[in-house]
Protein backbone atom coordinates (compact mmCIF):
# COMPACT_ATOMS: atom_id res chain seq x y z
CA UNK A 1 0.00 0.00 0.00
CA UNK A 2 2.84 2.38 0.84
CA UNK A 3 4.61 1.66 -2.47
CA UNK A 4 1.48 2.44 -4.49
CA UNK A 5 1.07 5.80 -2.69
CA UNK A 6 4.71 6.74 -3.35
CA UNK A 7 4.41 6.09 -7.06
CA UNK A 8 1.29 8.25 -7.17
CA UNK A 9 3.07 11.13 -5.47
CA UNK A 10 6.04 10.98 -7.86
CA UNK A 11 3.78 11.00 -10.90
CA UNK A 12 1.85 13.96 -9.55
CA UNK A 13 5.07 15.90 -8.98
CA UNK A 14 6.23 15.42 -12.57
CA UNK A 15 2.92 16.56 -14.02
CA UNK A 16 2.74 19.59 -11.73
CA UNK A 17 6.25 20.74 -12.75
CA UNK A 18 5.62 20.73 -16.50
CA UNK A 19 6.46 17.18 -17.30
CA UNK A 20 8.74 17.12 -20.36
CA UNK A 21 10.93 20.20 -19.51
CA UNK A 22 10.70 21.77 -23.08
CA UNK A 23 11.66 25.56 -23.61
CA UNK A 24 9.91 28.39 -25.59
CA UNK A 25 10.87 28.74 -29.36
CA UNK A 26 13.57 31.43 -30.24
CA UNK A 27 12.47 34.35 -32.58
CA UNK A 28 14.43 34.49 -35.89
CA UNK A 29 17.00 37.33 -36.33
CA UNK A 30 15.94 39.78 -39.12
CA UNK A 31 18.73 41.74 -40.87
CA UNK A 32 17.59 45.31 -41.68
CA UNK A 33 17.58 46.44 -45.30
CA UNK A 34 20.50 48.66 -46.30
CA UNK A 35 20.11 52.39 -46.82
CA UNK A 36 22.12 54.30 -49.46
CA UNK A 37 23.34 57.86 -48.83
CA UNK A 38 24.93 59.64 -51.81
CA UNK A 39 27.46 62.45 -51.90
CA UNK A 40 26.36 65.20 -54.30
CA UNK A 41 28.32 65.06 -57.58
CA UNK A 42 28.58 68.13 -59.86
CA UNK A 43 25.19 68.98 -61.39
CA UNK A 44 26.81 69.74 -64.79
CA UNK A 45 30.02 68.42 -66.29
CA UNK A 46 31.80 68.30 -69.64
CA UNK A 47 33.71 65.19 -68.60
CA UNK A 48 32.78 61.83 -70.06
CA UNK A 49 32.48 60.21 -66.62
CA UNK A 50 31.52 61.16 -63.08
CA UNK A 51 32.40 59.65 -59.71
CA UNK A 52 29.42 58.44 -57.70
CA UNK A 53 30.22 58.01 -54.00
CA UNK A 54 28.45 57.59 -50.70
CA UNK A 55 27.81 55.14 -47.88
CA UNK A 56 25.64 52.09 -47.12
CA UNK A 57 25.83 48.78 -45.19
CA UNK A 58 29.26 47.20 -44.80
CA UNK A 59 30.30 45.02 -47.74
CA UNK A 60 26.99 45.57 -49.58
CA UNK A 61 26.87 45.08 -53.34
CA UNK A 62 25.83 48.15 -55.32
CA UNK A 63 24.15 48.42 -58.70
CA UNK A 64 24.50 51.85 -60.34
CA UNK A 65 22.32 52.55 -63.38
CA UNK A 66 21.17 55.55 -65.42
CA UNK A 67 24.46 56.29 -67.17
CA UNK A 68 25.69 54.90 -70.47
CA UNK A 69 26.08 51.43 -68.84
CA UNK A 70 25.22 49.66 -65.56
CA UNK A 71 28.08 49.66 -63.04
CA UNK A 72 28.51 47.33 -60.03
CA UNK A 73 30.59 48.08 -56.95
CA UNK A 74 31.13 46.75 -53.41
CA UNK A 75 31.06 48.85 -50.27
CA UNK A 76 34.02 48.69 -47.92
CA UNK A 77 33.96 47.21 -44.41
CA UNK A 78 33.07 50.70 -43.16
CA UNK A 79 30.26 51.02 -45.74
CA UNK A 80 31.80 53.67 -48.00
CA UNK A 81 31.94 53.30 -51.79
CA UNK A 82 32.83 55.17 -54.97
CA UNK A 83 32.54 54.21 -58.62
CA UNK A 84 33.21 55.85 -61.97
CA UNK A 85 30.11 56.07 -64.18
CA UNK A 86 30.23 56.79 -67.93
CA UNK A 87 27.57 59.37 -68.82
CA UNK A 88 25.22 59.55 -71.78
CA UNK A 89 26.53 62.42 -73.89
CA UNK A 90 24.94 65.87 -73.92
CA UNK A 91 21.85 65.04 -71.93
CA UNK A 92 20.50 64.63 -68.43
CA UNK A 93 21.59 61.44 -66.62
CA UNK A 94 19.49 60.25 -63.67
CA UNK A 95 21.90 58.04 -61.76
CA UNK A 96 20.21 55.42 -59.50
CA UNK A 97 22.08 53.44 -56.80
CA UNK A 98 20.64 50.30 -55.13
CA UNK A 99 22.48 48.31 -52.41
CA UNK A 100 22.02 44.61 -51.56
CA UNK A 101 23.34 43.21 -48.27
CA UNK A 102 24.61 39.66 -47.55
CA UNK A 103 21.13 38.57 -46.42
CA UNK A 104 19.61 39.58 -49.75
CA UNK A 105 17.93 42.74 -48.50
CA UNK A 106 17.67 45.51 -51.10
CA UNK A 107 17.67 49.22 -50.39
CA UNK A 108 15.41 51.84 -51.91
CA UNK A 109 17.00 53.55 -54.90
CA UNK A 110 19.01 56.71 -54.19
CA UNK A 111 18.92 59.00 -57.24
CA UNK A 112 21.05 61.95 -58.31
CA UNK A 113 20.95 63.94 -61.58
CA UNK A 114 24.05 64.86 -63.60
CA UNK A 115 23.86 66.79 -66.89
CA UNK A 116 26.59 66.06 -69.43
CA UNK A 117 27.38 68.98 -71.75
CA UNK A 118 30.53 69.36 -73.84
CA UNK A 119 29.16 71.93 -76.32
CA UNK A 120 30.62 75.45 -75.82
CA UNK A 121 28.17 78.35 -75.66
CA UNK A 122 27.92 80.87 -78.48
CA UNK A 123 29.73 84.17 -78.09
CA UNK A 124 27.67 86.71 -76.12
CA UNK A 125 25.56 89.13 -78.16
CA UNK A 126 25.77 92.79 -77.04
CA UNK A 127 22.56 94.70 -76.48
CA UNK A 128 24.11 98.19 -76.46
CA UNK A 129 24.92 100.89 -79.01
CA UNK A 130 28.35 102.21 -79.95
CA UNK A 131 28.41 105.21 -77.63
CA UNK A 132 28.70 105.55 -73.87
CA UNK A 133 28.44 108.69 -71.79
CA UNK A 134 28.14 107.14 -68.31
CA UNK A 135 30.98 105.64 -66.29
CA UNK A 136 30.75 102.90 -65.27
CA UNK A 137 28.92 101.89 -68.43
CA UNK A 138 25.89 99.54 -68.01
CA UNK A 139 26.66 96.80 -70.56
CA UNK A 140 23.79 94.49 -71.52
CA UNK A 141 23.53 91.43 -73.75
CA UNK A 142 22.44 87.83 -74.12
CA UNK A 143 24.12 84.43 -73.97
CA UNK A 144 23.37 80.86 -72.83
CA UNK A 145 21.10 80.71 -69.78
CA UNK A 146 23.05 80.41 -66.53
CA UNK A 147 26.42 81.06 -68.20
CA UNK A 148 29.02 83.28 -66.53
CA UNK A 149 30.07 86.18 -68.77
CA UNK A 150 33.43 87.90 -68.34
CA UNK A 151 33.69 91.47 -69.66
CA UNK A 152 37.16 92.98 -70.02
CA UNK A 153 38.18 96.49 -71.01
CA UNK A 154 41.68 97.96 -70.89
CA UNK A 155 41.08 99.17 -67.31
CA UNK A 156 38.49 96.79 -65.88
CA UNK A 157 37.39 93.15 -65.78
CA UNK A 158 34.04 92.03 -64.33
CA UNK A 159 31.86 88.92 -64.28
CA UNK A 160 28.09 88.45 -64.36
CA UNK A 161 25.80 85.41 -64.51
CA UNK A 162 23.09 85.33 -67.19
CA UNK A 163 19.53 84.78 -65.98
CA UNK A 164 17.26 81.89 -66.98
CA UNK A 165 16.47 83.69 -70.24
CA UNK A 166 20.15 84.30 -71.03
CA UNK A 167 20.05 88.05 -70.36
CA UNK A 168 22.80 89.84 -68.46
CA UNK A 169 23.68 93.38 -67.36
CA UNK A 170 26.93 94.50 -65.77
CA UNK A 171 28.63 97.84 -65.23
CA UNK A 172 32.19 98.22 -66.52
CA UNK A 173 34.65 101.12 -66.41
CA UNK A 174 35.84 102.64 -69.70
CA UNK A 175 38.66 104.97 -70.69
CA UNK A 176 36.94 108.36 -71.18
CA UNK A 177 36.97 110.05 -74.59
CA UNK A 178 38.41 106.96 -76.25
CA UNK A 179 37.48 103.93 -78.29
CA UNK A 180 37.16 101.05 -75.81
CA UNK A 181 37.34 97.42 -76.89
CA UNK A 182 35.31 95.26 -74.52
CA UNK A 183 36.02 91.53 -74.81
CA UNK A 184 33.12 89.25 -73.94
CA UNK A 185 33.41 85.52 -73.28
CA UNK A 186 30.86 83.09 -71.77
CA UNK A 187 31.46 79.91 -69.75
CA UNK A 188 28.50 77.58 -69.25
CA UNK A 189 27.54 75.56 -66.16
CA UNK A 190 29.51 72.55 -67.38
CA UNK A 191 32.73 74.59 -67.72
CA UNK A 192 32.74 74.95 -71.52
CA UNK A 193 34.14 78.29 -72.67
CA UNK A 194 32.78 79.83 -75.87
CA UNK A 195 34.42 82.05 -78.43
CA UNK A 196 35.09 85.73 -77.75
CA UNK A 197 33.19 88.74 -79.01
CA UNK A 198 34.85 92.16 -79.06
CA UNK A 199 32.51 95.14 -78.79
CA UNK A 200 33.80 98.59 -79.74
CA UNK A 201 32.35 101.28 -77.49
CA UNK A 202 33.18 104.98 -77.89
CA UNK A 203 33.26 106.79 -74.57
CA UNK A 204 31.88 110.27 -75.18
CA UNK A 205 31.32 112.25 -71.98
CA UNK A 206 31.76 115.75 -73.47
CA UNK A 207 28.73 117.61 -74.84
CA UNK A 208 28.89 118.99 -78.38
CA UNK A 209 28.98 122.72 -79.02
CA UNK A 210 26.32 124.46 -81.06
CA UNK A 211 26.61 127.98 -82.34
CA UNK A 212 24.99 130.71 -84.39
CA UNK A 213 26.43 130.89 -87.89
CA UNK A 214 24.74 133.61 -89.91
CA UNK A 215 21.51 135.40 -90.77
CA UNK A 216 20.64 136.52 -94.27
CA UNK A 217 17.77 137.07 -96.65
CA UNK A 218 19.42 135.82 -99.79
CA UNK A 219 16.11 134.97 -101.45
CA UNK A 220 14.77 138.45 -100.64
CA UNK A 221 11.46 137.13 -99.42
CA UNK A 222 11.50 139.27 -96.32
CA UNK A 223 12.23 136.31 -94.01
CA UNK A 224 15.53 135.74 -92.26
CA UNK A 225 17.42 132.56 -93.08
CA UNK A 226 19.24 131.50 -89.89
CA UNK A 227 21.97 128.87 -90.01
CA UNK A 228 23.71 127.13 -87.13
CA UNK A 229 26.84 125.08 -86.67
CA UNK A 230 27.48 122.15 -84.32
CA UNK A 231 30.68 120.33 -83.45
CA UNK A 232 31.35 117.51 -81.01
CA UNK A 233 34.08 117.94 -78.40
CA UNK A 234 34.62 114.19 -78.56
CA UNK A 235 37.55 114.25 -81.00
CA UNK A 236 37.24 110.53 -81.76
CA UNK A 237 33.54 110.55 -82.53
CA UNK A 238 33.88 112.17 -85.91
CA UNK A 239 36.30 109.44 -87.04
CA UNK A 240 33.81 106.63 -86.34
CA UNK A 241 30.63 107.64 -88.13
CA UNK A 242 27.48 105.56 -88.11
CA UNK A 243 25.86 104.41 -91.33
CA UNK A 244 23.86 107.64 -91.46
CA UNK A 245 25.54 110.89 -92.57
CA UNK A 246 27.13 112.88 -89.76
CA UNK A 247 28.50 116.42 -89.61
CA UNK A 248 31.52 117.40 -87.50
CA UNK A 249 31.06 114.37 -85.28
CA UNK A 250 27.50 115.29 -84.27
CA UNK A 251 25.11 112.45 -84.90
CA UNK A 252 21.72 112.91 -86.54
CA UNK A 253 20.14 111.90 -83.25
CA UNK A 254 20.85 115.51 -82.23
CA UNK A 255 17.74 117.63 -81.77
CA UNK A 256 17.59 121.39 -82.34
CA UNK A 257 14.88 123.82 -81.37
CA UNK A 258 14.23 127.55 -81.41
CA UNK A 259 11.90 129.67 -79.33
CA UNK A 260 10.84 133.15 -80.38
CA UNK A 261 10.53 136.05 -77.93
CA UNK A 262 6.81 135.53 -77.61
CA UNK A 263 7.19 132.21 -75.84
CA UNK A 264 10.74 131.92 -74.71
CA UNK A 265 12.19 135.33 -73.97
CA UNK A 266 14.93 134.78 -76.56
CA UNK A 267 15.78 132.24 -79.22
CA UNK A 268 17.90 129.27 -78.31
CA UNK A 269 19.04 125.99 -79.72
CA UNK A 270 20.27 122.79 -78.21
CA UNK A 271 20.09 119.00 -78.49
CA UNK A 272 21.55 115.64 -77.58
CA UNK A 273 24.52 113.92 -79.21
CA UNK A 274 24.98 110.23 -79.91
CA UNK A 275 26.38 109.67 -76.43
CA UNK A 276 23.23 111.27 -74.99
CA UNK A 277 25.18 114.29 -73.75
CA UNK A 278 23.07 117.43 -73.51
CA UNK A 279 23.98 120.10 -76.04
CA UNK A 280 24.66 123.63 -74.89
CA UNK A 281 21.91 126.21 -75.21
CA UNK A 282 22.94 129.32 -77.15
CA UNK A 283 21.07 132.56 -76.65
CA UNK A 284 20.47 134.15 -80.06
CA UNK A 285 18.82 137.31 -78.79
Amino acid sequence: MRLRNLRFLLLFSVIACGGSGSSSPTAPVVTPKPVVTLNQPPSHTNGLSVTISGSTSANATLQISGGAAVVTATASASGTFNASVILKANQENQISVVATNSAGGRSAAAVVTVVHDDIPPDAPTPGVGRYASADPFPFTGTTEAGAEVTLTSSIDSVQVTADTNGRFEQEIHLVPEAVNEITLVAQDLAGNQGSQYVAEIISDTLPPIVGFHQVNDDDEDGRANISFIASDECALCGHYPLTEPRTNGVDLTSLFWANDRAIGGGSALGGIDAGKNILENVDLA
